[in-house]
């Protein structure tokens, strides 16, 4: 009787034991792919704000006279290691004010004495979503959620000329 009652107890503490493991591993596999799509998210916001400078660079060196207005750029980001791209990079440019022939796209009658040399820029960096499973980098791979609900990151920036 006595034995009988020792191997239960054992057969008890091995059931627990297995199950903390059990419990061990689906923690830290969800941690795992949390840290994937944090990655991804601060990836995409500084990408915006690179892409932010890239958008000024180009206004700055944009010949409104004899160009016309900018209005429009694309992009996208390859990593290194890759050869598919992972994100997608949209700007708009909306000038405040006329800019050499470039006529004003703000227009709203309520706004009085513009003056010129200023832009609003919008970016927008989006998880390129051709991708099934994508892979960050050759351990991490993004999460169903994430792939539901891909990453869009909006970015909008006013600034003087």
């Amino acid at each position: 009787m006595r034995r009988a009652f020792g191997m239960m107890w054992a057969i008890i503490f091995i059931i627990l034991i297995s199950l903390f493991i059990a419990f061990s591993l689906s923690v830290s596999s969800s941690n795992l792919t949390q840290t994937s799509d944090t990655y991804l998210s601060e990836q995409a916001e500084l990408l915006a704000r690179g892409a932010t400078e890239y958008a000024m660079l180009r206004i700055l060196k944009h010949d409104f006279i004899k160009d016309g207005c900018l209005e429009n750029l694309d992009g996208s980001f390859t990593p290194p290691d890759a050869s598919d791209k992972l994100f997608e990079i949209k700007i708009k440019i909306k000038h405040i004010g006329d800019i050499g022939s470039c006529i004003s796209s703000s227009k709203s009658q309520n706004v009085k004495n513009i003056k010129p040399g200023n832009v609003i820029i919008d970016v927008w960096v989006s998880y390129a979503k051709d991708k099934d499973k994508a892979k960050i980098k050759d351990d991490m791979q993004l999460s169903d959620e994430m792939q539901k609900h891909p990453i869009t990151f909006h970015r909008r920036t006013l600034q003087k000329l």
